[in-house]
């Protein structure tokens, strides 16, 4: 299926990508902020994915955790534009050495590549004077920790909207 939709609002724009078109929910996000990618999508997106980052210049990576669907891109991106992966510390060793896949996750999103990613700061400032700050969410993944401002929430359901990325207000620390 490829693009499902492209969301826009204020300074955040993103991309919800998908591989089947059923009453199951296999779509994933990817937002941008400025030069700022928070998670990358599953890799078997990639082209959907790799459209949205030359829309603009990328510097940065921000994953909110290590599943598939929401890192399998950054290695790519990484590489295809020099853009910096940066992930929360409990995150780094899985998606450095790798971790276990169950057969349908291969099938509905891919197996990321493994990579290396730096630990996430408590606060990132991005370009047009935003700042994103980590707020730890663990539930739907024990090694997440999204980047979380104060004025925008996506419209989305389900457990991952918990730790979906938030713009921060300009210059607010």
């Amino acid at each position: 299926m490829g693009l499902l939709s492209r969301i826009s609002h204020d300074a955040v724009s993103g991309i919800r990508v998908g591989r089947f078109g059923s009453r199951i929910n296999t779509s994933c996000y990817v937002y941008r902020i400025g030069d700022t990618f928070i998670d990358t999508g599953p890799p078997n997106q990639w082209k959907e994915v790799r459209q949205f980052a030359a829309e603009c210049s990328l510097n940065r990576v921000l994953l909110t955790h290590h599943h598939e669907d929401h890192s399998g891109n950054a290695l790519r991106l990484a590489r295809k534009f020099g853009a910096t992966i940066l992930a929360p510390e409990k995150t780094i060793p899985l998606l450095r050495n790798g971790f276990k896949l169950r057969p349908y996750q291969k099938i509905v999103w891919g197996k990321p590549k493994l990579l290396q990613a730096k630990s996430v700061p408590d606060c990132i400032e991005i370009e047009g004077g935003f700042h994103l700050k980590t707020c730890p969410t663990p539930g739907h993944a024990t090694t997440r920790s999204p980047q979380k401002g104060r004025r925008w929430r996506p419209g989305s359901t389900g457990p991952d909207a918990s730790m979906l990325a938030r713009s921060a207000i300009p210059g607010d620390r």
